[in-house]
């Protein structure tokens, strides 16, 4: 659906730079009516979550040495409430704690 392209999706508020050093961003797109979470300068076992109320949290991983170079995005949560979304860091191993953020 090309939900990602310029001029159809827009951060929520602003990207958030974790302990860890890892960044992460909720996104949405008005077009789609959906959102999702991504993540960049993470490690391997960092995750980026996005949750909604009611709504079953999606949850990326960065799974290897390759996903470090590049966005991981969470599949997205559709026409949801954006005041009540959240995205969360979650920091793979001896990484301290999870981080979350609203828009």
């Amino acid at each position: 659906m090309s939900c990602g392209l310029p001029g159809r999706v827009d951060s929520l508020g602003p990207q958030h730079r974790t302990r860890a050093g890892a960044s992460v961003e909720l996104r949405y797109s008005t077009v789609c009516g959906a959102a999702w979470g991504r993540i960049w300068h993470a490690r391997v076992g960092d995750a980026v979550e996005i949750s909604a109320p009611g709504e079953r949290a999606r949850r990326a991983v960065v799974r290897d040495v390759a996903d470090t170079a590049v966005y991981r995005f969470t599949a997205m949560i559709g026409e949801p409430d954006r005041a009540k979304l959240r995205v969360c860091f979650v920091p793979g191993s001896g990484g301290g704690g999870r981080e979350c953020f609203g828009p």
